[in-house]
């Protein structure tokens, strides 16, 4: 139990307050804590279901701006689902997963009851991208609907998804979704060009994913990989390595990512083995 003074009351769920002792200046959410209190008071943190550190400037207004709003069942939920996942994948969340995910599923939940349709165009390369992350946001989009008895799409999974994914490697949800769109854009690109539809959860289209997503990791970190084929592919694999060189104008005039002639050529290897599978099946 610890005694907090607040600072300001934002609603009768959420106050802005700090410990005397310390002085460190928290957001804090529970039921009715606001109520019938002003600056000044003292609180006891048993009370609070959920306090926020106070450090960065704009994610602090981002988060009262929220906590203004948000249902305590909404937060719940997205409390539990962290939860699970800190156990599920040994994240150590901080203030931002809390807020991102709180922020994002609030977001769903509302546009749900507004009747407003949201697709997921990237969901097959998601799971496809991020399988283990992908398997447990479809259990805790089941949870979510059960607790508060909506129907969220299996989209909100992929969404959800990004989030678990960029807490487990420090990244944002947006470069983890940026990375999902990348790779889309490329197989898009060998499928128009050689007419075929690729089965996404075929073994080829999975390595040529998981190069692709690794390939653009390097390039990001200026990381080289020899490839001891490097002056056979070209002339060997021709139409395949053409394509790859297409991908990598792709990569260099929308998203400013080079690639090496190496990766080029593993590339290219890829595409030859998907070509020639989609041929032999079709």
């Amino acid at each position: 139990m610890t005694d907090y003074l607040i600072t300001s009351v934002l609603n009768h769920n959420t106050v802005r307050c700090r410990q005397e002792k310390s002085q460190n200046e928290v957001l804090a959410y529970g039921t009715g804590i606001g109520f019938n209190h002003k600056a000044g008071d003292r609180i006891d943190s048993e009370k609070f279901t959920k306090m926020y550190e106070i450090k960065d400037i704009k994610m602090t207004k981002q988060c009262e701006e929220l906590l203004r709003s948000v249902d305590l069942a909404v937060l719940d939920v997205s409390e539990e689902i962290i939860q699970q996942a800190s156990r599920e994948f040994n994240i150590k969340p901080d203030n931002h997963l809390h807020i991102a995910l709180l922020d994002h599923i609030n977001f769903s939940v509302r546009r749900y009851r507004e009747n407003i349709v949201v697709s997921n165009i990237f969901l097959e390369e998601t799971e496809c991208m991020y399988p283990k992350e992908f398997q447990f946001s479809e259990r805790m989009l089941h949870l979510l609907n059960e607790k508060l008895h909506i129907q969220l799409p299996l989209a909100e999974a992929g969404f959800i998804c990004m989030h678990i994914h960029a807490a487990m490697h420090g990244e944002k949800a947006s470069y983890s979704a940026m990375m999902v769109h990348i790779v889309k854009d490329c197989m898009n690109l060998i499928e128009t060009k050689y007419h075929i539809h690729l089965d996404r959860q075929s073994i080829l289209y999975q390595r040529m994913v998981i190069h692709l997503k690794f390939a653009i990791k390097r390039a990001s970190e200026n990381v080289s990989l020899d490839n001891f084929l490097e002056n056979i592919i070209p002339e060997k694999c021709r139409d395949a390595y053409d394509t790859a060189n297409e991908i990598a104008q792709l990569l260099s005039d929308d998203y400013s990512i080079t690639i090496s002639e190496s990766e080029k050529c593993y590339l290219a290897v890829h595409i030859q083995n998907i070509v020639m599978q989609n041929s032999k099946e079709s």
